[in-house]
């Protein structure tokens, strides 16, 4: 099933917009990344974004890329433009696991399976991106599509599709936006 770029460009529109009337207001004057936005703070933008697309049913994965010096994050929506990665098999050391659990992670306890995406499960995926305008060769403030030019500039660094809202700063900085949503 394909989501639709419609929906997704909507509900990033209307985030992206709660997240500027929220900086307008000065809501992350203490907060230190966010009060550069949409500068420095793409990987945790994308991290809420996800948060907020996935209470709207749309789940997503967020992706990290790297140009130069430079690092980017934006979200694929996960549907049946994406790939699937196989999930991998790992097995720790008795020694490892033990500091696991006892550090209260049972989930250790077993082997434990990881799925990672590649480049290539992501490549037909429709991007979701509401910072590219800190970056001088890009103005747009939303970008929902696929692949452009400007995209294409970063290399692939890694992805995951496991998103909550379990640190406190970011549900604080979350709550902050939720006002103007």
């Amino acid at each position: 099933m394909y989501i639709s770029k419609e929906k997704v460009k909507k509900l990033s529109v209307n985030f992206r917009s709660a997240i500027d009337q929220a900086k307008e207001l000065g809501e992350f004057d203490h907060y230190n990344d966010f009060s550069f936005f949409p500068s420095r703070c793409c990987g945790n933008v994308s991290y809420l974004l996800a948060y907020y697309l996935r209470l709207h049913g749309i789940e997503t994965i967020w992706v990290s890329y790297r140009r130069a010096e430079w690092t980017h994050a934006w979200l694929v929506v996960k549907d049946d433009r994406v790939s699937i990665p196989a999930p991998h098999v790992i097995s720790f050391p008795d020694n490892i696991r033990k500091v696991f659990v006892q550090y209260g992670n049972p989930y250790y306890k077993t082997n434990a399976e990881f799925s990672f995406y590649r480049e290539q499960d992501l490549r037909n995926g429709l991007i979701i991106d509401i910072t590219g305008d800190q970056f001088d060769d890009y103005g747009l403030p939303v970008y929902v599509g696929f692949k452009d030019h400007f995209h294409n500039t970063f290399e692939f660094v890694h992805a995951v599709d496991f998103i909550t809202l379990s640190d406190e700063r970011l549900s604080e900085i979350y709550k902050a936006i939720e006002v103007y949503l």
